[in-house]
C-alpha cells in the first residue's frame, strides 16, 4: 500500500552534467569556434557520454555548412535525447557577434581544467606503480610530468 501525501519515486534519464551542456550549447552557438578547438583540448574533459558522442561526430566537419548539416542529422536522428532541447535553444537565440569568443572560451577553460584534473589523477596513479616498482628515474620523469600539468 503507498501512503497517501507521498510521491512515487521516478528515476531521471542521466541529465548532462552542467559543464558538458554548457559546453555543447556553445559549440552550436559558436561553431567556428569549436571547429578551430583541438580535439585533445576537450575530449576527455566532456564526462556525459551523448554530448560526447555528438561533439565527436561534429568534429570532423570543415566548414560551417557540414557542421550544421551533421548538428541537424543527429537532431533528426535522435528525436528523444536531451540535446535537442540544448541545440535547438542555441539555434534559436539571437546573439550579439562580439561576445561570442569570450564566453567560448572561458567555457573552454573550464573544460581544458576538467582534462587536467584527469590527467593529473592518472599520473597520479602511475606515480605510485612507479614508486612500488621501485623506477625512481620513472618517478621524477612523471613527478615532471605532473609539474607542468599543475602550472599550466
Amino acid at each position: 500500500p503507498v501512503k497517501s501525501g507521498t510521491r512515487p519515486i521516478i528515476k531521471n534519464q542521466a541529465k548532462p552534467i552542467t559543464l558538458d551542456a554548457e559546453f555543447f550549447k556553445a559549440c552550436v552557438r559558436w561553431p567556428e569556434r569549436f571547429l578551430e578547438t583541438p580535439l585533445s583540448h576537450w575530449e576527455n574533459g566532456v564526462k556525459h557520454s551523448e554530448i560526447k558522442q555528438w561533439l565527436l561526430a561534429l568534429s570532423p566537419s570543415k566548414t560551417i555548412e557540414d557542421f550544421e548539416k551533421t548538428l541537424e542529422l543527429l537532431l533528426n536522428s535522435n528525436p528523444d535525447s536531451q540535446l535537442l532541447s540544448l541545440a535547438t535553444e542555441e539555434l534559436f537565440k539571437e546573439i550579439k557577434q562580439g561576445d561570442g569568443g569570450k564566453l567560448f572560451n572561458a567555457i573552454l577553460d573550464r573544460v581544458r581544467r576538467s582534462v587536467a584534473e584527469v590527467e593529473i589523477k592518472s599520473l597520479s596513479v602511475q606515480i605510485k606503480l612507479a614508486e612500488r616498482m621501485g623506477d625512481e628515474t620513472e618517478v621524477l620523469r612523471l613527478l615532471e610530468k605532473l609539474k607542468e600539468l599543475r602550472t599550466s
